[in-house]
C-alpha cells in the first residue's frame, strides 16, 4: 500500500509545473498575456484533478483501509498509521482551503484584459 500512497502524493505535484510556469511568465508578461492565462488555467485544472480529487481519494482509501483493518501494517506502530491518517485528512483540508483562493484568483486572471488590448489602450 505504501507505493500506492507515495505515487498519489507524487502525482499531486503535477500542478506545480503549471504553477511555476504561471509565476515565471506572470512576472515577465503580465496577467493579461494569453500564455499566463493558459498556464493558470492548466494549473487550476491540474490542481482540481490531482490535488483535490487525488488527495481526497487517497485519504478516504487509506483511512478506510486502516479503520477496517484491510491491511496488516506489520512492524509499524498503530499510532504511526493513525498519524498518517490524520495528516492525509489535514492535507485534504488544506487543499480545500487553497482551492477557494485559487478559484478567486482564476476568475481575476481570466477576466484581466488581453495583453494586446492593454498595449493599444496605453498608446
Amino acid at each position: 500500500f505504501g507505493p500506492y500512497l507515495a505515487g498519489w502524493l507524487l502525482i499531486m505535484e503535477i500542478s506545480t509545473i503549471f504553477l511555476n510556469g504561471f509565476s515565471f511568465f506572470r512576472n515577465r508578461l503580465g496577467y493579461g498575456h494569453w500564455l499566463v492565462k493558459a498556464f493558470f488555467l492548466l494549473f487550476g485544472i491540474s490542481f482540481f484533478l490531482c490535488r483535490l480529487v487525488g488527495t481526497t481519494h487517497i485519504a478516504v482509501h487509506f483511512c478506510r483501509a486502516v479503520f477496517r483493518q484491510e491491511f496488516i501494517f506489520s512492524g509499524i506502530p498503530r499510532w504511526h498509521i493513525f498519524l498518517v491518517c490524520f495528516a492525509l485528512v489535514a492535507a485534504v483540508g488544506i487543499q480545500i482551503f487553497w482551492a477557494w483562493a485559487i478559484v478567486k484568483k482564476l476568475v481575476k486572471v481570466l477576466r484581466s484584459p488581453a495583453a494586446g488590448a492593454a498595449d493599444v489602450k496605453g498608446s
